[in-house]
């Protein structure tokens, strides 16, 4: 629930943040999270400035920021061994990551 109690977010089991405007009861986003994993945490106002700002924990070691008023994902978090290498341009769990070299596959 945001500060002024205006509006919530829920998380569901299907990897989808669903906002509802708790004034007239009716939602007003709906995200679809990329892995589709199940939500299991939400904090509120992750980003100090901004109060639109919701961060869903997804996945194995997997956070993701959301700003609920644009539905843009402002940051990702990976921790641990799940965390991608500082050269890596995009998390291999992520959709449009590269696929391996032809050459490096084998196939029995």
């Amino acid at each position: 629930m945001d500060p002024n109690r205006n509006w919530l977010v829920a998380g569901t089991s299907f990897g989808f943040l669903v906002g509802v405007d708790l004034r007239f009861h009716l939602p007003f986003r709906t995200l679809a999270l990329p892995q589709h994993a199940p939500i299991e945490r939400i904090i509120m106002g992750g980003d100090a400035v901004d109060n639109h700002t919701v961060t869903a924990a997804s996945g194995p070691a997997l956070f993701q920021s959301w700003n609920m008023e644009s539905g843009e994902c402002t940051k990702i978090y990976r921790v641990g061994a799940h965390a991608q290498r500082a050269g890596d341009a995009t998390p291999p769990s992520m959709p449009g990551a590269p696929s391996p070299p032809r050459d490096s596959l084998y196939i029995n």
